[in-house]
């Protein structure tokens, strides 16, 4: 298995770092690595919901709620022949003031490591803009209320 994973500490308190995770409709709003997220079916967000997920230069994937643990984070996962995609969104608290929010994506399967290793570049991007620009939403939002 192939990870590859980003961390940021933000100044706010849990309740409002989880709103803006578990808001998945609303990401394209707040990072460029998203364009539309649509559900796939009317199930709540939590375990077993699906969501399609278009990003700028990859295929539209379908992915699988697998983990979900309210006000601490959520894994979802996509699978196509071969490969398995594991996308982690996990807050813990900091050891100052705030939360750590880790963001780690894994890939397995016969083909995941080799696809997981071509891509790795743009998945470390992608990681790192996203804890970045989880931080400005989340403190950004926090100043306006």
């Amino acid at each position: 298995m192939l990870a590859y994973e980003s961390k940021v500490t933000i100044a706010a308190p849990r309740e409002r770092i989880w709103a803006v995770v578990v808001d998945v409709a609303r990401w394209q709003e707040w990072t460029p690595t998203v364009t539309p997220i649509d559900a796939i079916d009317s199930a709540p967000m939590g375990l077993g919901a699906k969501f399609r997920i278009f990003q700028p230069k990859l295929r539209p994937a379908v992915w699988t709620i697998t983990d979900f643990r309210p006000s601490h984070g959520f894994t979802w996962e996509s699978r196509f022949p071969g490969t398995r995609v594991a996308a982690e969104h996990w807050i813990y608290p900091a050891e100052g003031d705030g939360f750590d929010v880790s963001l780690r994506v894994r890939f397995g399967g016969i083909f995941g490591v080799a696809i997981g290793t071509f891509s790795g570049r743009l998945t470390r991007g992608y990681l790192a803009t996203e804890a970045a620009a989880l931080k400005r939403r989340v403190e950004t939002a926090g100043q306006r209320t």
